[in-house]
């Protein structure tokens, strides 16, 4: 299996992954306060709400009792007394409320509450997944092991070389490039280890200067493995194609073997 060639990306994509991501942090950490059984400052917050508000309520009563015996006397109105007796029932209710949240913080969220909370976290989780997977599909993975070529073909980004057999690079003279085709035989010489041979795979449409020399580049390769070829090693080579009638007839200096050096 090949390695990763290429990436594409999307910016979109990639804002709502952190956005996501973002939001599930946030969730995780409120499922994590609602679950703690008690979180002594809120506790003390709330502790000290019910204090004040029975202060509260304990002040407007030492007034309420005092108000009371003047409306027996009728020494106030109907209306004072009506305005005094329901500030003191406020802070009654009051009383209540804040009693009703320390209980809340003392025991802990409400099971619902909980659920709902791991619920949220469940549907952000899946839509992140869901934002991972499309955006690995921007992920360009060679199916084999080989070498990235760039052909000079408008719709082929770029192409794949097999590399599980060895494979020679041959920097050939321009002027020789249209004698040779895809399968043409090369034989292939390293002094004192021997001969073999290889077909041609590949050929560059771009021209490129090596040596003060217009040059294509082809790829060969070799008809089998050989363990005593060192990747890199330089080699020389020899390309058979057969004779042209025409160009024969036009020139006497085109040979039958085409000699380099990669």
């Amino acid at each position: 299996m090949g390695d990763t060639i290429g990436k594409i990306f999307s910016s979109r994509l990639l804002q709502l992954e952190s956005e996501v991501s973002g939001q599930i942090d946030i969730a995780i950490a409120n499922l994590n306060v609602f679950q703690s059984q008690e979180n002594q400052s809120l506790v003390d917050e709330a502790q000290y709400q019910v204090e004040y508000a029975q202060t509260q309520f304990e002040n407007q009563k030492i007034v309420f009792d005092r108000i009371s015996q003047l409306h027996i006397n009728d020494l106030i109105s109907d209306e004072e007394f009506d305005s005094v007796r329901t500030v003191l029932q406020l802070y009654e209710k009051e009383i209540q409320i804040a009693e009703a949240q320390l209980k809340t913080v003392i025991s802990g969220a409400k099971p619902e509450t909980i659920n709902f909370l791991r619920s949220e976290i469940k549907a952000l989780q899946d839509q992140h997944s869901i934002l991972i997977e499309q955006i690995n599909q921007g992920i360009l993975i060679s199916p084999i092991s080989g070498i990235v070529n760039n052909p000079s073909v408008i719709d082929t980004i770029l192409s794949i070389q097999d590399t599980t057999q060895h494979i020679a690079l041959f920097p050939i003279l321009l002027k020789y490039a249209g004698f040779v085709s895809k399968g043409q035989e090369v034989h292939i010489r390293i002094p004192e280890k021997g001969v073999w041979t290889g077909f041609v795979r590949f050929i560059d449409n771009n021209v490129q200067v090596i040596g003060g020399d217009a040059r294509v580049i082809i790829t060969v390769e070799l008809e089998e493995e050989y363990s005593n070829i060192n990747v890199g090693q330089v080699v020389e080579g020899k390309i058979k194609f057969k004779s042209t009638t025409i160009l024969s007839k036009i020139s006497r200096f085109v040979k039958n073997t085409i000699d380099f050096r990669a």
